[in-house]
């Protein structure tokens, strides 16, 4: 190997090396964390010892059952890709056994974060998916994040009306299922025009779903406005960040136009949980 092929590689091994150490350090402060409040939520769930026992049996039953199951999944999608995904569901599940308060900051948090995972995805992979659905031009093909992102905006100054009108549960069910249809136009249509059309429907419900989300953590009883909305941000921004690696990891053992398909199902999903947003 040359010189500088030999430096690229040796920094590519760093590289891996501080990312598993990284994810080490993490799994284990998050295993101390939990260790540490295991005391308080048996207090909060108020059960006895030999519940709480058999709870704790549960956790290395989930993990002997997941480690053969992270083999099949690294060799299908990558080590990467598992080892992101494990490390968020890990994150999320322990806030979730040690604030029996805040499954409802959470749960929010989780259907912004598929909201901005939709945004994220669209922003990286929309101009190539019209190319090669519809053979569209790189110069054309731009114009499809272009009618996603104006029919947001133009959307958004009409949302506090659109909300009074139609109320917040009703606007998330509208707003996911116009999500699931767009996408689901966008990735089938082998037609520019349609697929354009897929991405301004998708701006157009997209637009006041993560604004109603804001507000209902703002309203989180027992917490403060700005924690509510602080915890819900993080994970709605999470998903703005990981969503485009991760359907790129799709798309490279299927292609985007599947990939796609597969986060339309996160538009169905909001729908489904709309009344969370009632409950606030």
């Amino acid at each position: 190997m040359k010189p500088a092929e030999n430096m690229q590689a040796a920094q590519g091994v760093a590289a891996a090396r501080w990312a598993i150490s990284a994810i080490f350090l993490l799994n284990g402060a998050g295993i101390g964390l939990w260790a540490a409040h295991v005391p308080e939520v048996q207090a909060r769930a108020g059960i006895d010892t030999g519940v709480l026992g058999f709870l704790l049996l549960t956790i290395a039953g989930g993990a002997v059952a997941a480690m053969p199951l992270s083999g099949w999944l690294s060799g299908h999608w990558g080590t990467r890709a598992v080892a992101l995904g494990s490390a968020g569901l890990f994150a999320l599940t322990s806030v979730l056994l040690m604030n029996v308060e805040g499954t409802t900051a959470l749960f929010l948090g989780l259907l912004g974060l598929l909201c901005f995972a939709v945004e994220g995805a669209l922003v990286d992979w929309s101009a190539l998916l019209l190319t090669e659905r519809t053979r569209a031009e790189p110069a054309s093909a731009a114009l499809g994040y272009s009618a996603f992102s104006v029919a947001m905006a133009a959307c958004r100054f009409a949302g506090d009306r659109l909300v009074l009108r139609f109320g917040a549960p009703r606007m998330m069910v509208y707003g996911g299922l116009g999500m699931f249809g767009g996408l689901m136009l966008a990735v089938l249509s082998t037609h520019f025009v349609l697929s354009a059309l897929g991405f301004a429907l998708i701006g157009l419900s997209a637009a006041n779903v993560v604004p109603v989300i804001f507000a209902a953590a703002a309203r989180m009883p027992g917490m403060s406005a700005g924690g509510g909305l602080a915890t819900v941000a993080t994970l709605g921004y999470a998903g703005l960040l990981m969503a485009p690696p991760l359907i790129g990891s799709i798309a490279a053992h299927t292609d985007i136009a599947v990939a796609l398909g597969v986060l339309s199902l996160s538009g169905l999903v909001i729908a489904a949980n709309a009344r969370i947003v009632k409950k606030t």
